[in-house]
């Protein structure tokens, strides 16, 4: 609301029924910008004042037209986000207790980034990885590593 000029607000919160929606504020806003700039340019001829370049009165605003049923499957849907606001989850891993911008489960890919990978290295980060498996799923592990010929 802050960049709709301050007539143009007044005009719309004196309105019957405020907008409830964005796409309504962005119509009455684009209505009530026209007549605005329409009166300004009548009101600029009567001082003797006539605009360089004339402007058409057609509202500033168009709608996109990409398609709204159009799925974004990597979002939440509001639904979900208000959710998540309410609990006070993180947008990146869904746990309570931390923001997206502190959460450390986004940074576990990149533990071994930088570090040259030798033989020795190597050994290193695969005991690293499986050092909190319980010994089923290490055996389980080692007998898928064996079949495929690793």
């Amino acid at each position: 609301m802050e960049g709709i000029h301050t007539s143009i607000l007044a005009k719309i919160f004196a309105l019957d029924k405020v907008p409830t929606t964005i796409a309504a504020w962005y119509e009455k806003a684009s209505r009530f910008d026209a007549q605005y700039r329409r009166f300004q340019e009548i009101s600029g001829r009567k001082k003797g004042f006539t605009p360089q370049n004339r402007k058409t009165n057609t509202p500033r605003y168009v709608q996109s037209s990409s398609d709204p049923n159009a799925m974004d499957i990597d979002r939440l849907t509001t639904e979900e986000r208000e959710q998540h606001m309410k609990e006070r989850r993180c947008f990146n891993c869904h746990k309570i207790g931390h923001n997206a911008r502190d959460c450390r489960s986004k940074n576990e890919g990149s533990q071994y980034n930088g570090v040259k990978k030798t033989a020795a290295t190597t050994r290193a980060m695969i005991r690293n990885l499986v050092k909190d498996m319980d010994d089923g799923e290490k055996s389980k592990l080692l007998e898928e590593v064996v079949e495929e010929g690793f």
